[in-house]
């Protein structure tokens, strides 16, 4: 039986809290990932239907105003899955570095505030996790600009609301 007394019994809750706090961050990262992944395979989805259509409308001899804008349409939604794709990349480079301690609100945190729960990484839906709305943001957004650089009990203001951050992970 391993008894641990002082110093290294808070050493040991540190290293424990650490580790969770980690596991948590991981956790996030993936449920980010894959509600990327589910708005690009929509996105993927709207594309090939819409090219179906398109090449039905073409075998038809339909050649309208409606086969210009599925055109249109399939256009947006290239750029659109081109963007979603570089959020991709961002939250897998964020993965790759998920170690980081954050101590400030900066890139791949997690700011815990009295709202809500926010996640410095990309443009990506709102998702629950373990009962909790996570709000992901992008370090272009306003909300971030606000909260840059701010650390544990600081407050910021947004949209006339004030928020307090009560931990970065």
């Amino acid at each position: 039986m391993l008894f641990l007394w002082g110093q290294d019994f808070i050493t040991l809750a540190f290293m424990i809290a650490q580790i969770e706090k980690r596991e948590i961050r991981e956790q996030i990262m993936n449920s980010c990932i894959r509600q990327q992944q589910l708005l690009m395979d929509d996105f993927s989805q709207r594309i090939k239907s819409l090219l179906a259509s398109q090449k039905q409308q073409t075998k038809s001899g339909l050649n309208g105003s409606k086969s210009l804008m599925n055109l249109d349409e399939i256009d947006l939604l290239n750029d659109a899955m081109i963007f979603a794709q570089l959020e991709m990349n961002r939250l897998r480079y964020l993965r790759s570095v998920n170690y980081m301690d954050h101590r400030e609100v900066e890139l791949g945190a997690i700011v815990i505030t009295d709202v809500n729960t926010i996640f410095v990484s990309s443009s990506v839906e709102p998702f629950w996790f373990n009962g909790e709305n996570i709000i992901c943001i992008s370090t272009e957004s306003a909300l971030f600009n606000q909260m840059k650089g701010k650390r544990t009990g600081e407050l910021f203001f947004h949209n006339q609301n004030t928020y307090i951050i009560r931990e970065i992970l």
